[in-house]
């Protein structure tokens, strides 16, 4: 009978082991797997609330001619933007130009840029910091160009 017991008793000791093992191991995962997917979501909502925030005005103040563009840029209240990429295109070939002289917030402004090209279409990327990382978001509302007169 003693034998019995002792079996039982080490059943017992080994799925008290395999439990406690198994809560180790999700702790360490949870760990290790949470703070990249919160630094994750929170870049992507940075970018999406900076992208939601500007837009290019079109109408007189956006065109280009055959080196210079112009365009104007307005700006939400939203997002912590610390630059804007401004990308002129033209059959495939692109310019971008940055500029860290932002709209304040709730306003426009306009900017005259040298482009190289005679532009046919603008896009803007804002750029955001998140702590000491830098990041430029994906571009956003192309717009097509009309001469300047």
């Amino acid at each position: 009978m003693k034998n019995m017991n002792k079996k039982g008793v080490s059943a017992v000791v080994a799925t008290v082991l395999i439990v406690m093992i198994t809560v180790a191991a999700v702790a360490i995962i949870w760990a290790t797997i949470i703070p990249m997917i919160k630094s994750s979501a929170e870049e992507g909502l940075s970018c999406y609330d900076a992208q939601t925030d500007l837009s290019i005005e079109e109408g007189s103040y956006t065109c280009s001619n055959t080196t210079t563009g112009v365009i104007q840029i307005k700006r939400g209240s939203k997002a912590p933007i610390t630059a804007i990429q401004i990308l002129w295109g033209k059959n495939g070939e692109t310019t971008s130009n940055e500029t860290t002289d932002v709209p304040a917030e709730n306003n426009k402004k306009v900017y005259f840029q040298t482009t190289g090209i005679n532009a046919t279409e603008v896009t803007i990327a804002p750029v955001i910091t998140l702590g000491n990382t830098r990041k430029v978001c994906e571009p956003i509302q192309k717009v097509i160009l009309k001469s300047c007169s």
